[in-house]
């Protein structure tokens, strides 16, 4: 391999540069509208950051890395610094994005984003701005910790439930009930009382049956998880928290038809 051909530099990609590049892209893995469409989020709100990981290109002046950046400039129509690298054989295709990725809470903690979040509530975030939106958008660790910030209280307040890892029980769409309960102001104490009966299965008042309805429904459930499932979950932990917080004991746990305590999150754009 001849080194001397690889040159780097600090290059400004305009739209029109980036659509250039694309128009060369010819050998490369399926682009991914989730990945673009985090990093274009990030990119109209100022948040992109120049780092050693930008753009390159084979040695013929088609894309060895970097498609998504590219395409993420031009769905931004921002103009955006990136690290440029040319000359690249094409022998080192089989040597790129091979390594283990960082996961969204890695980054997250090593670029010093967020000192409080942990894996659970990026899950509660990422649920319930998919099922507030209706779109299964990826946000990026900015957007991430953005909104985040707005259910902090809640998510903080609920960290004993989270950590008590109860198989079946301990469920995301569980704990992303709760958190919107908690923000249309049902009290801490219902919540409290209510995951707690949750966790161990030990009723001691008799609304407290409704919570162990809810109990069997996630032990006894057979299916795996998919989209669907996840809302039925979500829609039935939100009745029985209802029913728990009015104390009225559920002969049966229905799926109510539409979202009881409703939440959206709040943009910065």
């Amino acid at each position: 391999m001849s080194i001397a051909r690889i040159k780097t530099e600090t290059v400004l990609f305009t739209p029109e540069k980036a659509a250039q590049l694309l128009s060369n892209n010819t050998r490369n893995r399926s682009l991914s509208d989730k990945l673009v469409q985090q990093y274009a989020s990030d990119m109209a709100n100022n948040n992109w950051q120049l780092t050693h990981q930008g753009i390159a290109l084979y040695d013929d002046s088609t894309v060895a890395d970097g498609q998504h950046r590219l395409a993420a400039v031009v769905l931004s129509g921002r103009s955006v610094l990136m690290m440029l690298t040319t000359g690249l054989p094409k022998a080192t295709g089989g040597c790129i994005d091979v390594m283990r990725p960082r996961s969204q809470i890695d980054s997250i903690k090593i670029g010093e984003m967020c000192d409080w979040i942990n894996k659970s509530h990026i899950a509660v975030v990422n649920y319930l701005y998919r099922i507030s939106r209706a779109k299964n958008t990826r946000l990026s660790n900015n957007n991430m910790v953005f909104y985040a910030d707005q259910i902090k209280t809640h998510l903080l307040f609920l960290n004993p439930f989270f950590s008590a890892k109860r198989r079946g029980v301990t469920q995301v769409t569980v704990g992303a009930a709760m958190v919107t309960a908690l923000v249309n102001g049902v009290d801490k104490s219902e919540i409290t009382r209510f995951y707690h009966v949750l966790l161990s299965g030990m009723p001691e008042l008799e609304h407290d049956l409704t919570c162990i309805r809810l109990r069997e429904f996630l032990l006894n459930r057979s299916s795996g998880e998919n989209d669907t499932t996840r809302r039925e979950t979500f829609l039935k932990t939100q009745r029985a928290i209802k029913a728990h917080a009015d104390k009225v004991v559920l002969g049966k746990l229905q799926i109510p038809s539409e979202i009881i305590y409703q939440f959206d999150f709040i943009d910065s754009f």
